[in-house]
């Protein structure tokens, strides 16, 4: 599976963090399908799926690098909108 990787800034508990997040690459296409005697092929764009990895590029405590990991658990969304933007203008 293809993924991509780029840094982004975090803040947690009043902190700016470095993080490199690296996020699958996905694809919903079907291909190519024949329905009612036609040959059809399915294109879809690829897209961000989930967060695969991180690593935390700044210094942090070991208690700062679990509220890191709980912070990007409770905010893959958005952070996957973030990559995505920046995925997007590559």
């Amino acid at each position: 599976m293809k993924s991509y990787t780029n840094n982004l800034y975090i803040e947690v508990e009043d902190r700016e963090y470095e993080i490199e997040v690296t996020a699958s690459i996905e694809n919903n296409s079907i291909g190519n399908f024949e329905a009612w005697g036609h040959k059809i092929h399915d294109d879809q764009p690829d897209f961000l799926g989930q967060i695969e990895g991180f690593k935390v590029l700044s210094k942090a405590t070991e208690e700062e690098l679990k509220a890191i990991e709980s912070y990007i658990h409770d905010n893959e969304s958005n952070l996957i909108e973030q990559l995505s933007d920046k995925w997007i203008d590559r």
